[in-house]
């Protein structure tokens, strides 16, 4: 009996030791497993803000780029351009006065003219003057009153922010969210053949928000999702990385004959 008494203490001890140690492990697996995701979740913030950072440099070397290259053509090739037209123009008034036939020689001064005019009009996109001059809310106005001229379809403009003078951006992400906007006009001009839209601006107490609600053919983000997937168009691209620097969020949706495209930037702390 005491033999019995002894065996089932021996037994007894054992599984409590065993279970001591099963539970030991499962702790300390645990924590080894918490301690392993915790190093994962730091290292992918770690990816994520080098990206940011990396997105970020690279949309400001290419911005400086712009200004260098819109500063050249702008100092030295246009008023070259310029001179060269003026000094065309006078030789061909020389010779269509001694009765000389300068037909095609006024034809291909008109074809001059449109270069020069031309290459000016991409100095002004490089840097936009417009942008430059009044300001990102002023500039986006203005953008959509240039859409209203000759066409049938309607742009509309709405502020409800408060904002009075600088905006909570820095003049590098406001020229960011600027070429943003002109990214999704463009975009919605070539492929949603709307006739009437809508741009609301709103400042809600963590963010700025653009919102574009248009009549005409929308898309969905799941639509997006999979453009982006086959790699179509060096648009989205452009988009995405823009997006990542702000930090912000586009969203697309259709709500019955209604399209939204919605741009929410968070504001600074």
């Amino acid at each position: 009996m005491q033999n019995e008494s002894y065996t089932a203490l021996i037994i007894g001890a054992g599984s409590i030791s065993i279970a001591f140690f099963i539970m030991l492990v499962f702790v300390v697996s645990s924590v080894s497993k918490r301690k392993i995701l915790v190093k994962e979740n730091t290292l992918r913030e770690l990816e994520r803000k080098q990206q940011v950072e990396l997105f970020r440099a690279t949309a400001e070397s290419g911005e400086n780029e712009k200004a260098k290259i819109a500063s050249n053509l702008h100092d030295e090739v246009i008023p070259l351009l310029a001179f060269t037209a003026r000094s065309l123009n006078n030789h061909i008034t020389e010779l269509d006065k001694k009765g000389i036939e300068v037909t095609e020689m006024k034809r291909d001064m008109v074809g001059f003219t449109q270069i020069a005019d031309r290459v000016r009009d991409i100095a002004h996109d490089l840097i936009p003057k417009l942008f430059n001059s009044f300001g990102l809310i002023k500039s986006i106005e203005s953008v959509l009153s240039q859409m209203n001229s000759g066409k049938e379809s309607a742009a509309e403009f709405q502020n409800n922010t408060v904002f009075s003078g600088d905006l909570p951006f820095s003049k590098s992400e406001q020229l960011i969210i600027y070429r943003i906007c002109l990214e999704i006009l463009n975009n919605l001009s070539k492929h949603s053949k709307y006739d009437y839209l809508k741009v609301t601006l709103e400042d809600m107490k963590k963010s700025f928000t653009i919102v574009f609600a248009h009549d005409g053919k929308g898309i969905t983000n799941e639509e997006i999702a999979i453009l982006r997937e086959k790699d179509i168009g060096i648009g989205l691209k452009s988009l995405e990385s823009r997006i990542i620097v702000l930090g912000a969020q586009l969203d697309y949706s259709v709500d019955g004959d209604v399209s939204f495209v919605k741009l929410v930037v968070p504001l600074k702390k």
